[in-house]
């Protein structure tokens, strides 16, 4: 795990231990591969306690914020990062499911058009290209890998990426029972069953390793339904009125649906 490593980097420069200016972003370093990503809490916290959430508080961090327009974490607003994701399939054999990504801050009154959502239907295929029926974890999972996939949000500088969901299934699976699979050979330890959605785990677990290898350390944080309100209603949304796509597509910060 590479928490530990970036907590100690992140502290030491905040201490003035380093040399470097204080505005300068820790390089990126080599590291194993993660066999998990990092879990953050706790549950019952607000974001907006912990993260600039509306888009006209933004505006007083400073000029840097605009061409980022990102939800910075208030104590650390040039290290961090916050975005919410949700998944949806409103039945148990519905062949479409809801994905949305909530990127960037929002505005009052809630607008659903002013640039910081993406929303689309789960496509058929996967990443490896094979067709898999809709289900709401494969929902919660693609939302999650569009999260990390919309922007490279290394590029942009970020030493951390804290990914909010309301699906335990979700974030207990990236920040723990992952582990198990891979060492079981991708089957679960008590029953022996083979892993569901395996070709999205490991998908969404290569990009925790791509950011890793690029010094920004992706977290998930599991919270309350009532605080993920947005990405809940855009899930549900977009799955009654998008069209479906057989193909696995990347999604980027500029499409939709």
């Amino acid at each position: 795990m590479t928490s530990g490593l970036f907590q100690a980097q992140t502290e030491n420069l905040r201490a003035g231990q380093h040399s470097r200016p204080s505005n300068e972003l820790i390089q990126p370093q080599h590291t194993p591969p993660c066999d998990r990503a990092t879990q953050f809490g706790p549950i019952d916290a607000d974001p907006r306690d912990l993260f600039v959430i509306d888009a006209d508080e933004l505006q007083q961090y400073g000029q840097w914020t605009k061409s980022k327009a990102r939800m910075i974490r208030r104590d650390a607003p040039k290290d961090e990062i916050l975005i919410f994701v949700h998944g949806y399939c409103g039945l148990p054999h519905s062949t479409r499911s809801g994905c949305a990504v909530v990127h960037r801050p929002t505005s009052r009154p809630y607008n659903a058009s002013d640039g910081h959502l993406l929303a689309f239907c789960l496509e058929s295929c996967g990443p490896t290209g094979e067709l898999h029926p809709a289900s709401e974890e494969r929902a919660h999972l693609r939302a999650a890998i569009a999260a990390l996939e919309h922007a490279d949000l290394a590029d942009e500088g970020w030493l951390r990426v804290t990914v909010a969901s309301c699906s335990f299934t979700l974030v207990n699976g990236i920040t723990n029972k992952i582990t198990d699979w891979q060492q079981q050979g991708w089957r679960h330890v008590i029953s022996g069953e083979p892993v569901e959605n395996r070709d999205m785990w490991e998908r969404l677990l290569a990009l925790v390793n791509k950011y890793a290898s690029e010094g920004v350390e992706v977290r998930f944080w599991l919270v309350g339904k009532h605080l993920n309100k947005g990405a809940r209603k855009e899930a549900k949304k977009v799955s009654k009125t998008g069209k479906t796509r057989k193909a696995y597509t990347t999604r980027s910060a500029n499409g939709s649906r």
